[in-house]
């Protein structure tokens, strides 16, 4: 009876306050397709965006024909740009991709109808390859491993199926599936997982354990298909200032300044403070602290601004804003270093966390 490895797949998935209309005037429709990578192994999963610009008013597009993927939904995003005071829209349709098969794999164009007209983006190849299991697993924040009691049994006599989940980091929303084939094994649950702390090499991981009972149905030489776990790994940094006001406030677990879910980081909103934790009164100067902040979280994850895919600003005075428009966005400029190419989003609050705070900037990343 042969056991194959067990593969792994961590899935790991605003608007404008103001009156304006869900398709942007003098801005050409166009839909276009990304991943996130072009080139997986069976353990991984990829990232699908359809990005819909020049309507925020359309729906979900119909997705083509993707046998050899699992597809789930990572949700959607709607963004609004301001380029040379020029207003452009947009949706963002997500999705999670984990192959089912290795080889060259075209995923073909969505369609998408928008006042009667079809649009679709062009299509995408990606190469998925089987995974190399011969590294160790040393140092990995996350791990599988399955054993069998035995290769070789009687009919009808009791197998156990061990299955070990290993993590050294926050994991939720566990889903295990088994795909045991009926016609050659019955089956029965020994109990509830357990959970216990094991050291491997050197490491301490939380290790969460289900023994399944099999019974063989008829004789021959079978192998276990493999089994899927799907989960949510959760990578915590903190980085404020110990002279922070609100240090006490954040330091409580139940609060982190970056989450990281795949190779998506989703960073917790930057305030404009110095490092006594005052904010400064001129909003230039709070706006650049911010993004100094943002800087520190993603360092935490060996990232850079160059990281950032999306930002959202939240201020208490949209009229001070605007009319600091352009030494604001010569700061932020210098502050990525470059003309950041991001979708950016505006919203206008009745008050952040302390009456002296007019801005905070709450960013997401993709990290390598």
């Amino acid at each position: 009876m042969k056991v194959c490895i067990l593969k792994k797949a961590a899935l790991l998935s605003f608007f404008l306050i103001l009156a304006f209309s869900d398709i942007s005037f003098g801005q050409n429709i166009s839909v276009t397709a990304t991943v996130d990578k072009n080139n997986l192994t069976l353990e991984d999963s990829l990232q699908l965006s359809i990005v819909i610009k020049g309507s925020k008013n359309t729906p979900p597009p119909q997705l083509p024909s993707l046998p050899d993927f699992r597809v789930t939904s990572a949700g959607t995003s709607s963004s609004t740009q301001y380029i040379n005071t020029q207003r452009s829209v947009s949706i963002t349709y997500n999705y999670r991709l984990r192959p089912m098969n290795t080889g060259t794999i075209l995923i073909g164009p969505a369609k998408v109808q928008i006042n009667g007209k079809n649009y679709s983006p062009q299509p995408i190849t990606v190469e998925v390859q089987v995974s190399t299991n011969s590294a160790t697993n040393k140092n990995k924040v996350a791990f599988v491993e399955a054993s069998l009691s035995s290769k070789k049994a009687y009919l009808g006599e009791q197998l156990v199926y061990t299955f070990r989940l290993f993590h050294r980091v926050e994991a939720k929303n566990l889903d295990l599936r088994l795909p045991f084939d009926k016609a050659w094994f019955s089956k029965e649950d020994l109990g509830e997982p357990k959970t216990y702390i094991k050291v491997v090499n050197g490491l301490q991981y939380h290790v969460q354990e289900l023994s399944i009972a099999l019974f063989p149905l008829k004789k021959g030489l079978v192998e276990i298909p493999s089994s899927i776990i799907e989960l949510d790994l959760y990578q915590r940094a903190k980085t404020r200032s110990r002279h922070d006001p609100f240090d006490q406030f954040f330091r409580d677990p139940f609060f982190s300044q970056g989450v990281q879910v795949g190779n998506s980081l989703h960073m917790a909103g930057q305030v404009g403070t110095d490092a006594a934790g005052v904010a400064p009164n001129d909003l230039v100067e709070q706006m650049s602290l911010a993004y100094g902040h943002v800087q520190n979280v993603l360092a935490e994850f060996n990232a850079t601004m160059d990281n950032i895919v999306d930002e959202t600003w939240f201020v208490t005075d949209i009229d001070e804003c605007m009319g600091q428009v352009e030494a604001l966005f010569a700061e932020r400029q210098r502050r990525y270093g470059k003309i950041p190419e991001v979708s950016q989003t505006l919203v206008q609050v009745a008050g952040l966390v302390d009456p002296s705070f007019k801005i905070e900037i709450k960013c997401i990343a993709i990290t390598d």
